[in-house]
């Protein structure tokens, strides 16, 4: 039963994760092409991007930590068991929702777009910023769970 769930709820959580990123990516792009284009600025909407995969970081970075704290919440045990229901809901919420919401491969086409385009540094920025915000992102996301860890006094 778990197995079944897992690919399921996988499956569901790879389509909202896809359609929360299409939406967030659009908001951002959006906003940032109006405001760039009333600064009279030119407009290259991969922010958009950015902003999703460095969103998705700092999820993964809270769902790291905040998956073993609620499984010794809940179990009262110190030892966290990821073959069980923990387990699955990682990987629902991590390799499911968080799969489909982050996207490496787009990143990587927008950064070889500006290259292409003869805007080397503007590409490079892309990979740069992209993976400085990600890792960022992730160790805030994980460090705010440490956090709630030392506040509510476990661990």
């Amino acid at each position: 039963m778990i197995v079944l769930f897992s690919v399921l709820g996988t499956a569901l959580g790879g389509a909202l994760g896809a359609l929360s990123r299409w939406k967030l990516d659009l908001a951002v792009k959006t906003r940032w092409i109006e405001k760039r284009a009333l600064a009279g600025k030119p407009l290259r909407p991969y922010v958009g991007i950015v902003v999703v995969n460095t969103v998705g970081c700092f999820l993964l970075g809270f769902l790291t930590g905040i998956l073993p704290l609620l499984a010794v919440l809940v179990t009262g045990s110190s030892k966290v068991d990821y073959s069980g229901v923990t387990g699955t809901v990682r990987f629902v919420l991590a390799t499911g929702f968080l799969g489909g919401f982050t996207t490496f491969s787009t990143a990587v086409l927008d950064a070889w777009t500006e290259v292409w385009a003869h805007r080397v540094r503007a590409g490079m920025s892309l990979i740069v910023v992209g993976w400085v915000s990600g890792l960022v992102a992730y160790l805030l996301g994980l460090g705010l769970t440490a956090l709630v860890s030392y506040l509510l006094g476990i661990g």
